[in-house]
């Protein structure tokens, strides 16, 4: 099957800033709620998982052309879940000690981590749900499911919330498998000093709305002007990178970056796994603390090691298939 290689370059990019976030947060703020202050953690949250969620929506709807809504939602919510289910039990095992605690702890430890842990694979599951409902009832239409978002949005409840915003932008990939890319993106790039410039001054004036609404990584309240910045930024950040790809990035490092694409939910679930036995045994351990921009190595070396680790799992169909949702 041809692939879409700036698709891949794309994701690939976006779960290099997703590690580089948490490096940001682990390594130089130890999980504290400071590192919500940071100009990089807040650009990077500022548009790099609505993209994410736009790119799923994309890809589903010609999933759902070529496959059928049924088949599609079942084998998609598999790969999904089960290796998100297995990396859960492995954190749980390494947080107890590998079962030198009472069976009834594990279970406790075991339920919190199923509600809290990779709250992306949970919430893509969600919307891959929302999307079978949308299409059997025959109410996917574009007013609809805006309507719907909107409604979500101003309910008191955090994870409403966060379903509205990241329905949104879903769904907003979904529908442009339909429409003609090459005319957005000739006008997007003929205007995209009007986009920076706008990103840049709803940055600068709600900056620090930022830091105490943590827009993009489960939701504290109702992100009106964060989804104008995300849908800014996100159209931005999409032009630039297919103009430098095109352009100026050397053939051998976009392969690379794209290759680094394919395998987004397993890397995902990997890195989570390495930050969080990193925060249970080794929580004192602090660098770049007053430069994050520094984190771009870090980010390097941790990417390496996770794909030597993926390319171990590879050889092997069972391990393919529970730990890197690959069939």
């Amino acid at each position: 099957m041809n692939r879409n290689i700036y698709a891949d370059f794309l994701k690939g990019t976006l779960i290099l800033l997703v590690i580089f976030g948490h490096c940001i947060q682990e390594f130089s703020y130890l999980r504290g709620n400071r590192f919500a202050a940071d100009v990089c953690q807040q650009l990077i949250y500022g548009f790099h998982m609505p993209l994410f969620f736009a790119i799923s929506g994309y890809f589903a709807y010609s999933s759902v052309r070529k496959y059928g809504i049924k088949d599609f939602i079942i084998n998609r919510l598999l790969l999904l879940i089960i290796p998100f289910v297995v990396f859960v039990v492995i954190i749980t095992l390494c947080e107890n000690q590998w079962g030198n605690t009472s069976h009834i702890q594990i279970l406790k430890t075991f339920i919190g981590n199923l509600t809290g842990r990779f709250w992306f694979v949970k919430q893509l599951a969600e919307l891959l749900v929302l999307l079978y409902i949308l299409n059997n009832m025959k109410i996917d239409k574009p007013m609809f499911v805006i309507g719907i978002s909107i409604f979500l949005l101003l309910l008191p409840s955090n994870s409403a919330i966060s379903i509205g915003k990241y329905l949104l932008f879903f769904y907003v990939g979904y529908w442009l498998h339909n429409e003609n890319l090459k005319k957005y993106y000739s006008w997007c790039k003929k205007h995209i000093w009007l986009f920076l410039l706008s990103a840049a001054g709803l940055f600068t004036v709600n900056r620090y709305s930022f830091i105490k609404i943590h827009l993009w990584d489960g939701g504290h309240s109702i992100p009106l002007i964060g989804i104008l910045f995300a849908i800014v930024l996100c159209i931005s950040v999409a032009v630039c990178l297919f103009v430098c790809m095109d352009k100026y990035i050397p053939q051998k490092f976009t392969n690379t970056v794209a290759q680094i694409g394919t395998q987004t939910l397993a890397i995902y679930l990997i890195q989570g796994l390495f930050f969080d036995l990193h925060y249970a045994f080794f929580p004192s351990v602090l660098f770049f603390k007053r430069n994050t921009c520094l984190h771009v190595f870090t980010t390097i070396i941790l990417t390496v090691l996770i794909w030597l680790v993926i390319q171990l799992l590879s050889r092997n169909n069972i391990t393919r298939y529970l730990l890197l949702g690959k069939k």
